[in-house]
């Protein structure tokens, strides 16, 4: 992705790559964070199968316990969002899922590894 292929949407510069919606904060819309989100595009392809797992194990399975099984949820996942705070702050969102109105968000630390996992309303 380049700088160039993102559209003003309200607060958020957005872009579709391979599939996934890519936002970079307005305030922070430059050339250090469109290359952060180009890194986390390329994990979260690279590394999607670790990636739903480490949201299953920390998170995501005991939420939805007695409501759906493993393998419900991840048919029912999707692809996820890129939301770049900043060059040093991202994480990845499915907004767009089908188990219910929930936000399951996970950060990346500073070295670019999995952190907080979080489900939002």
């Amino acid at each position: 992705m380049e700088i160039e292929d993102f559209v003003l949407d309200d607060h958020y510069y957005e872009t579709e790559a391979e599939g996934v919606l890519v936002k970079i904060h307005k305030d922070s819309m430059n050339q250090n964070t469109v290359a952060y989100a180009n890194k986390i595009l390329d994990l979260y392809f690279y590394k999607k199968p670790e990636i739903i797992e480490y949201i299953l194990n920390y998170c995501v399975l005991d939420f939805y316990e007695g409501n759906y099984n493993r393998d419900e949820i991840l048919e029912r996942l999707k692809e996820a969002d890129i939301e770049i705070v900043n060059d040093r702050w991202g994480c990845l969102s499915w907004k767009k899922h089908d188990l219910d109105e929930h936000i399951i968000q996970v950060e990346f630390n500073d070295e670019m590894q999995l952190s907080y996992v979080s489900i939002e309303s």
